[in-house]
């Protein structure tokens, strides 16, 4: 009975036989899908080459071409990308086709002046009036109105120390050239020419005189270091 018991055991341990009328499952062999072409590998196009779009496209050139000037008057373009650096298209020379900008596009010269052909923008009015003669409404009160305090801030939408972050709504609005509070008409004026935004920190930082700063017109500030003669200069953002 010992023997009986230890044989069921095992035929309980054992696996179904398999049932004969059950369906023969049928192995499929796997689908291989067709290699398809990247577009990108070789792509052409249909648009007409203009001189100044915003991707200057040769028809028929692949992606890694570089269109170059050989007059160097026109910005080297990454095809079907945009205007690059001149040392960024010379590092691509090995890897990617060059060709010369099309004659009509050389003709037709540069959009605009080359950044470095421009005249700078002059200092602001030393006297810290804006270029007014006769104050404006506003101009000899020391804090500024909303509307004046909102377009300073559309100028400038941050501290214009250096290196600063601070968001402009955060931040005082100083005097370039200090407001004078025994006669207002004598000092700096409350008014656009004369304003930039400060944290609080670099507000402090300016009146200690370490960085003096010069304002333009353009409304970008350059701050000399007294002592070292170090310059830094920071644009409106």
């Amino acid at each position: 009975p010992a023997d009986a018991e230890d044989a069921a055991a095992w035929d309980d341990l054992l696996p179904e036989p398999a049932d004969a009328d059950a369906p023969e499952v049928e192995l499929v062999e796997p689908v291989v899908e067709p290699d398809v072409a990247d577009p990108m590998d070789e792509p052409t196009c249909d648009e007409v080459p203009v001189a100044f779009g915003r991707a200057l496209v040769v028809p028929g050139a692949p992606v890694q071409t570089v269109l170059k000037d050989p007059d160097g008057i026109l910005v080297p373009r990454l095809q079907g990308y945009g205007p690059i650096d001149p040392s960024y298209a010379t590092a691509l020379a090995d890897v990617a086709k060059t060709i010369h900008y099309p004659e009509s596009a050389r003709a037709a010269g540069p959009l605009i002046p080359q950044i470095s052909d421009r005249p700078q923008a002059p200092p602001a009015d030393p006297t810290g009036h804006g270029g007014h003669t006769v104050p404006p409404p506003g101009a000899l009160t020391y804090a500024p109105s909303a509307t004046l305090r909102a377009e300073v801030l559309a100028n400038d939408a941050w501290c214009r120390f250096p290196f600063c972050g601070m968001p402009s709504h955060l931040c005082d609005l100083d005097h370039w050239r200090p407001f004078n509070h025994t006669d207002p008409e004598a000092g700096g004026w409350t008014v656009l020419g004369d304003l930039i935004p400060l944290c609080r920190a670099d507000h402090q930082r300016k009146h200690l005189a370490e960085w003096v700063p010069t304002l333009y017109t353009d409304r970008r500030v350059e701050w000399r270091n007294r002592r070292t003669g170090q310059i830094i200069v920071t644009h409106p953002r």
